[in-house]
């Protein structure tokens, strides 16, 4: 069994209006996160939750970008979990590269804070922009996009589970 000192969440809390890539705002619906039934007037709680697959923290499978490429009930649950290790970047200046130099070979997954693609930013969907989403799903490493938490973590060696 494995035991754990500190589990660290890094993950961003779901609520109503939270923030959705530019470009998929007019193809996604809003996020809704609201009570339904209350367990003092009802005898039990009951909430309703809306949300498209990019806001939020979340995992893009390789068919986000990759025509063919597996979705994520298609891979296999070894591959959100295992060694992870946190980069510090806070050199990087917004909207400047994050270099292949600053990062380790290997990954099945890399996590990000930020919108790292153009076409992420972007108010218009270009799918030429994913450049960094194409490179890393296209070699079988998985995309999650605005982590949080990152700072109890960087530059440590830790175990992720990556399961949302």
């Amino acid at each position: 069994m494995l035991k754990y000192t500190e589990i660290i969440g890094l993950t961003l809390p779901l609520y109503t209006g939270m923030s959705i890539p530019p470009a998929n705002r007019e193809n996604s619906p809003r996020v809704i996160v609201e009570n339904r039934l209350n367990v003092g007037e009802r005898g039990i709680h009951a909430s309703y939750y809306q949300q498209g697959i990019h806001a939020g923290t979340h995992l893009d499978s390789p068919l986000h970008v990759v025509k063919g490429g597996a979705t994520i009930d298609e891979m296999p649950l070894s591959h959100f979990m295992g060694p992870g290790c946190c980069i510090d970047c806070t050199e990087v200046k917004p909207n400047e590269p994050v270099t292949a130099a600053m990062l380790e070979k290997g990954a099945k997954v890399a996590g990000f804070d930020f919108f790292q693609d153009l076409g992420a930013k972007s108010n218009e969907l270009h799918p030429e922009d994913f450049v960094v989403h194409r490179i890393l799903l296209e070699n079988g490493c998985l995309n999650i996009e605005h982590m949080t938490n990152l700072g109890k973590v960087v530059n440590t060696r830790f175990d992720l589970i990556a399961l949302r």
